[in-house]
């Protein structure tokens, strides 16, 4: 199902059934009984066949041997071929775990939240070093359930709130496995969950060789999961409004309005400068320097309306998607009652975390310990990046070094310009690079490279001045169309341009369809195909044919091209050979085939080829390419 036939899938549901809470859910359950239906139909399969051998071997002992042996192989290996598609396997979750003894005021808060929501309790509370919380359960049977609960908590999340915010967090968390949001409520959402990676991973090709009942269930897959994700999808976002009512609920509606702006615009300026600012010293250090928490605690408390303020505007702007059950965050602090037209500039709250902030008060004497050890498990992921980025500095300062050199006597060499441009880029931000960029585009304005790291840069900093440099980018190689869409994507939803989200999905799928076109396109040629001549250079033409001479029995080749009506930049070179015959005149089709097998893995040209000689099939379209002016390319006696 394409993106646009997902969103419009659910603003039926949303638009219909969506309406009335309780009709949408009971339809989710049915969609999830017949989920699990059709995920137990090869096993049930399989039985039904085993069991057809068995009973006939137990009625009837003259062939009771014969019958029951086949039935319990079909038993044995049909189970398991059934069973090993159905047995998915998910890791944990990864944290620095947090146990009662260490934080018994922690615990102590979700006791009370749990007994207040009655909701199930969480196996692990894990520390993670986002700026976020969440609920993951973790089915230990795969599409069967019997779940773990892990709490993830962001330990800048902790720094960064106070305790009366936290509460909200941990409310809205509790909720969703609370029995506040229908008494199966609970079951669909870790349905929805555990699911989706386990769908995901059903999906995948299967191995070379792998003996499975894989492709059946791929096809229920196919069919079956869209529907049933988009239906649950609507009823996921209305639990998500309703965690959000039982977090203004327990903790008031000023903690949970204030914690959902935090989180919003703490986790833009930790990944738009925090992050990148660190990373940038990776130019000068080998190593990560030591305390980046620290560091990260003391800037969430310098956060304020100065620069900042820019992510915060962006926050409140956002647009609500179907990528996301989460609402945006205006839609969220209008739906438990926060109005404001100041928005992001209402004085009702307060620009800095107040102190003590909730890991202060929740972990007490082992935050420094717990700080320690979410900053150790970082460095053990980051250091072997570190220091390739490091050494890689050291290039590229290198580089930059000669390049100033070049630029300094060839003002308009695009080339160095743009080499200068792209050291530029990884070394420093974005934002270094933009004038040359510029300048590049003033002598070039095509240049594909410059027009697409402009647009990303101007997007990603709020200027829809980027949209035009990257729609040039696209024009020049249509294949930039899926990294310029996220690009487009983020820009959109942070501007809160639902529609343009809309188009720039119908875009895609349209795009998606095009790629299947076109590789069918390129895999093959026939007589009805228009042909044209081939566009090489002398020295390209030089070079094939001094790759064609290396066969001796070769007498001739003809070369054109196949008009392609997807992504019509790309090209697609037909290349006809001719063999001298053998003494006998006869075909010899494997003779053929081991000389076309040699020249594929020799033959270089800018665009794909098709090598094939005029026998079978190709014996129409070797005809028409031969009369193509300019086609022979190659005559022995």
């Amino acid at each position: 199902m394409t993106h646009e036939e997902f969103d419009q899938l659910v603003q039926r549901v949303e638009a219909g059934i969506g309406r009335d809470p309780e009709a949408l859910h009971r339809r989710v359950v049915w969609l999830a009984v017949l989920g699990y239906a059709g995920l137990l139909a090869p096993l049930g399969l399989v039985l039904a066949i085993g069991l057809a051998f068995i009973v006939p071997g137990i009625l009837w002992p003259q062939d009771a041997a014969v019958l029951l042996v086949i039935g319990a192989f079909v038993l044995a290996a049909g189970g398991w071929a059934a069973g090993r598609v159905l047995w998915i396997r998910l890791p944990p979750p990864e944290g620095r775990v947090v146990s009662r003894a260490e934080a018994p005021a922690l615990h102590a808060a979700l006791d009370e939240l749990r007994k207040r929501l009655r909701s199930a309790p969480f196996h692990r509370v894990l520390m993670i070093p986002d700026c976020n919380a969440a609920v993951v359960r973790r089915p230990r049977l795969g599409v069967f359930g019997w779940h773990q609960n892990y709490l993830l908590l962001g330990l800048p999340l902790m720094e960064g709130l106070s305790k009366g915010e936290l509460t909200g967090v941990l409310a809205h968390e509790c909720a969703h496995l609370s029995r506040q949001h229908h008494r199966s409520g609970q079951w669909i959402y870790r349905l929805r969950r555990s699911w989706e990676p386990a769908f995901e991973k059903l999906s995948r090709p299967r191995t070379q060789g792998e003996v499975s009942l894989r492709p059946l269930v791929q096809k229920f897959i196919k069919w079956f999961w869209p529907r049933f994700n988009a239906y649950a999808f609507v009823l996921s976002r209305t639990h998500e409004y309703q965690a959000d009512a039982t977090a203004a609920e327990l903790a008031g509606m000023q903690n949970a309005a204030t914690a959902l702006i935090r989180i919003a615009w703490y986790g833009r300026v930790l990944e738009q400068k925090f992050w990148p600012e660190l990373w940038q010293l990776t130019n000068a250090a080998a190593n990560p320097p030591d305390g980046v928490f620290l560091r990260l605690s003391e800037s969430l408390r310098g956060i304020g309306r100065g620069s900042e303020g820019k992510w915060l505007e962006q926050a409140f702007r956002a647009a609500t998607t179907n990528a996301d059950t989460h609402p945006c965050l205006s839609d969220r602090l209008r739906a438990i009652g926060w109005v404001s037209n100041a928005g992001a500039s209402d004085p009702a709250w307060e620009a800095s975390p107040l102190r003590p902030n909730a890991a202060e008060v929740l972990l007490g004497p082992v935050l420094a310990a717990i700080r320690a050890d979410v900053e150790r498990s970082w460095r053990e992921r980051s250091e072997a990046n570190w220091r390739q980025q490091h050494s890689k500095a050291n290039v590229l300062h290198a580089r930059l070094d000669q390049l100033d050199h070049v630029i300094a006597v060839k003002q308009e060499d695009t080339d160095a310009l743009w080499d200068k441009a792209r050291v530029l880029l990884e070394l420093q931000e974005p934002e270094s690079a933009a004038p040359l960029l510029r300048q590049i585009l003033r002598a070039d304005p095509k240049h594909m490279a410059a027009n697409f790291n402009l647009g990303s840069f101007l997007l990603t900093s709020g200027d829809g001045e980027g949209e035009t440099y990257l729609e040039r980018a696209i024009a020049e190689n249509e294949e930039l169309l899926p990294q310029a869409a996220d690009c487009f994507h983020r820009y959109y939803r942070m501007t809160g341009q639902s529609e343009r989200i809309r188009e720039l999905h119908a875009r895609m799928d349209r795009y998606e369809k095009s790629i299947v076109a076109s590789r069918l396109e390129r895999s093959n040629a026939t007589a009805a195909d228009e042909l044209i001549p081939h566009d090489l250079s002398e020295a390209e033409l030089t070079t094939l044919w001094q790759t064609l001479a290396t066969e001796p029995h070769l007498i001739a080749a003809d070369l054109g091209r196949k008009e392609l009506r997807h992504f019509v930049r790309q090209k697609l070179y037909l290349l006809c050979i001719r063999l001298r015959p053998q003494w006998h005149r006869l075909p010899n089709a494997s003779r053929e085939q081991a000389t076309v097998n040699r020249l594929v893995k020799a033959v270089r040209l800018p665009g794909r080829v098709l090598i094939f000689a005029p026998s079978g099939s190709f014996r129409a379209v070797a005809r028409k390419l031969g009369r193509i002016p300019g086609a022979r390319i190659l005559s022995r006696r």
